[in-house]
């Protein structure tokens, strides 16, 4: 992340839901299912990776 070197990421977080998206979306030998006890870990995931982007954002304003 050499573009945005100020900003504080949770890595373990950030690699959760790192491609999730497409994991998730589209068939194929590295498509997952979330399963339903799974689902309260990314969306903590992507609360954390949400509150670094916008902490990097009001400190830029």
């Amino acid at each position: 992340m050499s573009y945005l070197p100020d900003i504080k990421l949770d890595r373990q977080s950030l690699n959760l839901v790192n491609g999730l998206y497409f994991t998730t979306r589209y068939p194929g030998d590295e498509s997952i299912v979330v399963e339903k006890e799974d689902i309260e870990e990314y969306v903590e995931a992507v609360r954390k990776c949400k509150k670094a982007v916008d902490e990097f954002i009001q400190s830029r304003e």
